[in-house]
């Protein structure tokens, strides 16, 4: 294991085998303060939600014939579009009497169920993370090919940062709330929390 860059406050360690990554879990991160951890099949890629990764992919573009615009491509649909459909899917599909849900909560009761969100998905175990890192073999590249990628990411973030910044404060599902998270011991935190590293 070797620590290869340190920059604003982040370290990224460079592991070359399975080996090394309970040792620096149960040894170099265990007197840290209390992390939540995030994987990712490609370590090039932002820290960023499924949905926006999709609308990055089909942005809306303006085709023009003799310089003036014949239609526009969207990306597949607006966000409240999105969550709208997925509501009216769901009615009727949470129980008698379910609970009123704000935004968020749809959201990520809906990234719960596959639905691309503006949601991140967190962890309190390393190894939850590591699982979803290493969960596809091949992943898309920016020019939309299928490729195994050269490195896999796990994140780890202090969980004390996004507390005091109000990162998480709005939706929490580590009691079980929506099933999944708490069963990978996960947090769902909205995407326009802000970004601390550890």
């Amino acid at each position: 294991m070797k620590i290869s860059k340190i920059e604003q406050g982040v370290v990224q360690y460079e592991l070359e085998s399975w080996q090394e990554f309970l040792p620096l879990i149960t040894e170099t991160l265990s007197n840290a303060p209390a992390l939540i951890y995030r994987g990712q099949a490609n370590s090039d890629w932002k820290v960023e939600s499924t949905l926006d990764r999709l609308e990055r992919r089909f942005p809306t573009k303006t085709y023009c014939i003799q310089g003036k615009p014949q239609r526009e491509d969207f990306p597949p649909a607006a966000r409240e579009t999105h969550l709208r459909a997925f509501k009216e899917t769901a009615r009727g599909k949470r129980g008698l009497n379910p609970p009123d849900l704000d935004e968020d909560e749809w959201w990520a009761l809906a990234q719960h169920h596959g639905l691309a969100t503006p949601m991140l998905d967190w962890t309190y175990s390393p190894f939850v993370a590591l699982f979803f890192a290493f969960e596809c073999d091949r992943c898309l590249d920016p020019s939309g090919q299928w490729v195994e990628p050269a490195n896999r990411a796990v994140f780890a973030v202090f969980e004390l940062h996004r507390r005091k910044e109000g990162g998480c404060t709005t939706t929490v599902f580590s009691k079980g709330r929506n099933g999944t998270p708490v069963d990978q011991s996960g947090w769902v935190i909205p995407e326009n929390a802000p970004e601390h590293g550890s």
